[in-house]
């Protein structure tokens, strides 16, 4: 994609977010240990997982879009609006950073100045069709930032180098405030409408066990890359995560911690072994 690095250079301008030093990542990945180096590869697939939430923001704005009834879909708008001006740029920048260090330690050569405009297309517009309406893409996206936050922090437990820490950490805030702010959105929603709670709570039967990034083909190879950060007590802690959100949205969980384990198992399992 010829001018991905000046593009980006650009949307730096009135950007105070953390300093993403022009991803320019040579040299911090020329001398890591080999424990982290296994981690920074691993972190290429989670790179595509991460570019894919712009594929899902479009997904979500066609499904308001097609919503039947304009009332209830005018509720939507605030998602849709912070999905497109936050969560689609700061989404690219988490994956051209993670793709970016992981290429480089996989080839020494750079992601941002090789890749290729067909590829992006494909994670945004070439995508799985996996929600059927828009309480359910954007239940998906709070349940995705949930998993997300333990994600990284995990991985950043598991490394040696202080800087590559402080990049997967500066990441993990960003998902952090996601969460935070799809949460507060939904709450709203749930708590000024009868109609709407119904709707979010069916919503969080169907889809609690899917991940946002499954709407990428590439799922599968962002699923194995991670599976050595998600230990059981990491595992048991994103269950009781999106246990106590949906009780804190809800009242109560629309279905309990037994029956989430028991749906979320036998999805992975359709999902990544069969």
């Amino acid at each position: 994609m010829v001018g991905t690095r000046k593009i980006l250079k650009l949307l730096k301008i009135g950007d105070h977010k953390w300093d993403v030093n022009n991803y320019e990542y040579v040299d911090l990945i020329q001398n890591l240990s080999a424990n982290d180096r296994e981690i920074v590869k691993a972190l290429d697939n989670i790179g595509e997982g991460e570019l894919s939430a712009i594929g899902l923001i479009r997904q979500h704005e066609a499904r308001v879009h097609e919503f039947e009834s304009r009332d209830l879909a005018k509720d939507f708008y605030e998602s849709v609006m912070y999905g497109f001006c936050m969560i689609n740029y700061e989404e690219m920048r988490h994956g051209f950073i993670l793709k970016e260090m992981a290429m480089l330690a996989k080839t020494g050569e750079s992601f941002i100045d090789n890749v290729d405009s067909s590829f992006m297309h494909e994670l945004m517009f070439e995508t799985n069709e996996i929600y059927s309406n828009p309480y359910e893409s954007l239940m998906s996206l709070l349940i995705g930032e949930i998993t997300n936050v333990e994600l990284y922090a995990s991985v950043e437990r598991q490394l040696e180098d202080v800087r590559i820490k402080q990049i997967v950490n500066q990441i993990k805030l960003d998902e952090q405030k996601h969460k935070d702010a799809w949460y507060k959105i939904i709450k709203r929603m749930v708590d000024a409408s009868e109609v709407h709670r119904e709707n979010f709570t069916t919503a969080f039967k169907n889809i609690h066990y899917v991940h946002q990034a499954e709407i990428s083909r590439y799922f599968k190879d962002g699923a194995s890359s991670v599976e050595k950060f998600f230990t059981p007590s990491v595992s048991t802690f994103v269950l009781e995560e999106k246990f106590k959100f949906m009780s804190k949205i809800f009242g109560e969980s629309p279905i309990s911690k037994q029956q989430m384990l028991k749906e979320q198992i036998t999805h992975v399992h359709k999902a990544l072994v069969a």
